[in-house]
């Protein structure tokens, strides 16, 4: 497969940022996903997910592209499934 100039930049740039450990990140995603069965599945509203990720994308930690998509870098998380989620905040208290 020939890889594009913007894939191999996007792949380094990625290989450089630090995300939390993967048992870290496996261990957040645990608990948000236990808050969000235990709030019975609440999601927010399309405005209300919007308004979030306006706040994210403001954010010195935010990355628009990666290969699971809009993400965080403190937290790791993935921020088009985290902003969904009622129950879910913000790890910096931003929202």
């Amino acid at each position: 497969m020939v890889r594009t100039a913007i894939q191999r930049s996007k792949e380094s740039t990625e290989k450089k940022l630090e995300y939390p450990s993967l048992p870290t990140m496996a261990k957040s995603f645990g608990k948000a996903l236990y808050n969000h069965a235990k709030s019975g599945f609440k999601k927010r509203t399309e405005a209300e997910q919007q308004k979030v990720m306006e706040i994210c994308r403001a954010c010195e930690f935010f990355i628009a592209e990666s290969k699971i998509g809009p993400r965080c870098v403190k937290c790791g998380c993935c921020m088009s499934l985290k902003t969904r989620w009622a129950a879910s905040h913000c790890k910096l208290g931003k929202w």
